[in-house]
């Protein structure tokens, strides 16, 4: 109703500016007038308007020529998650919720704690780890201690072996720290020694036959006794160092196994589970977002029981969606992987492009559809999943030597027409459609490229033919 009292109104206005802009004719007399002959059928009609007339009607020229089309086809849709970009949050341990204060459709970043749980398996596991640590380094520590000794030991063995008297000897090892070891070795080297100098005298007393064979005898033996002696003891402390240091190792090596076993059975639980080992917090186990996005699901409440596996939140990025598009069975044929679309929603005065980027092979039995998914990205989040949705799938494009636009187009007796500008006088051209977009439309005659015609308000151009037909 409102548009056709504009019209009515805007018909009045431009039939007056028409009626007080055209020049007065001069008074026909019965000899002077010429008969009145009837209008060739194959003539173009035409009408002329003021300059001031065709302001006034607000008349948009455009120039007609070549354009390339596309053929669209609209499919019903919802916009949904993009499911490559959603992460469901649960809880690796048994517990407690003792803080979970992110809500629905509140924003996280990517490592922002969302809950706390409370779980006495994972403090057991925690002190059972504090417990192999304490053990791993109580056994470095011990051999790091044999080794130390042991080195200590073999400077003693140096010593003694550059066969200085036993007081040299005890001089150079005075500050090693090294326990019965130094005193037995020291006491054996003292005995050789002495035994060695017992000998040497005694051959030089035979010699000047001034001792017995037996005194040189018993001082042999005694020499080859404090020399056994002395590398029985040298070779047990080496040996005993040896099986020391050994034994150390192998307890290192076992205390090591229990603690990289005690810290597997912790990261099963994410990094979290190696937080947080201080003695007033073994219980707690931090929950973090793993990308950053909008919370979309909480199924959990503050003190609420937790299993693992159990779910807590569901995050997700809504910086790009999915369009899901519905194709009937009978429909499949017009929709390709890789076609670019346009989404607009009712309500919505915008609208986003995007890409077709998956086609499920089956159709859902008792729709008879299929679903195709479209990626469109939503920087904005105007697009919020849920929403009803038109999709416009370009099936193709096609170049037309002559297009204008579907506004400039009107039916005039049934016939589709264009108003082509030449000056202030409009020509009334009936033309031949062809294809068409949602956009423009192929014109197959009756126009020719480089024509100026009328596209938008072209109705006001009719209406002046329409009323100059009927006078």
């Amino acid at each position: 109703m409102f548009f056709r009292l504009y019209f009515a109104s805007f018909l009045c206005l431009t039939l007056s500016l028409l009626s007080c802009e055209k020049p007065p004719e001069p008074a026909k007399t019965a000899s002077s007038a010429p008969p009145k002959q009837a209008q060739a059928p194959s003539q173009t009609p035409t009408q002329t308007l003021t300059a001031k007339a065709i302001q006034n009607s607000q008349l948009e020229i455009r120039t007609a020529g070549p354009r390339t089309l596309q053929q669209i086809k609209d499919f019903p849709g919802k916009i949904a998650l993009d499911q490559h970009r959603v992460r469901s949050v649960s809880s690796k341990v048994a517990g407690v919720a003792a803080h979970c204060d992110k809500h629905i459709g509140e924003r996280v970043q990517v490592g922002e704690i969302l809950a706390v749980i409370e779980s006495r398996e994972l403090a057991d596991l925690r002190l059972e780890y504090l417990q192999r640590s304490q053990e791993r380094e109580l056994a470095q520590k011990q051999l790091q201690r044999e080794d130390r000794l042991s080195q200590r030991i073999q400077s003693l063995i140096r010593a003694l072996r550059q066969g200085q008297s036993p007081e040299k000897v005890h001089q150079q090892v005075l500050d090693l720290q090294i326990g019965s070891s130094k005193s037995q070795l020291l006491s054996f080297y003292s005995r050789l020694k002495l035994a060695h100098q017992s000998y040497t005298r005694e051959k030089d007393l035979i010699a000047s036959q001034l001792a017995t064979s037996q005194e040189f005898e018993a001082a042999r033996q005694e020499l080859e006794s404090a020399r056994a002696m002395y590398l029985g003891a040298l070779e047990e402390i080496t040996w005993q160092r040896e099986n020391v240091l050994l034994e150390q190792r192998k307890n290192l090596s076992l205390a090591d196994s229990a603690l990289n076993s005690s810290k597997a059975k912790l990261l099963t639980f994410g990094p979290a589970g190696l937080q947080s080992l201080s003695p007033s917090q073994l219980t707690r186990f931090e929950i973090r977002s793993p990308i950053s996005g909008v919370v979309v699901e909480k199924p959990i409440n503050q003190g609420q029981g937790v299993m693992p596996e159990s779910p807590l939140y569901t995050i997700a990025d809504l910086s790009e969606i999915w369009a899901e598009v519905q194709i009937y069975e009978s429909e499949l044929d017009h929709v390709r992987l890789g076609q670019r679309v346009v989404v607009r929603a009712e309500g919505l005065k915008q609208s986003s492009s995007g890409q077709i980027t998956h086609v499920k092979p089956l159709v859902n039995e008792t729709s008879r559809s299929a679903e195709a998914h479209a990626h469109l990205a939503n920087p904005g989040l105007i697009w919020r999943p849920g929403m009803y949705v038109t999709v416009a799938v370009t099936e193709g494009v096609f170049p037309v030597p002559v297009a204008v636009q579907r506004i400039a187009v009107q039916q005039f007796e049934g016939k589709p027409v264009i108003f082509v500008k030449q000056g202030n006088t409009f020509q009334m051209r009936p033309v031949q459609l062809g294809r068409q977009d949602r956009e423009w439309v192929e014109i197959r005659t009756g126009l020719k490229p480089g024509e100026n015609y009328v596209s938008k308000n072209s109705f006001v151009i009719k209406s002046v033919f329409l009323t100059a037909g009927e006078e």
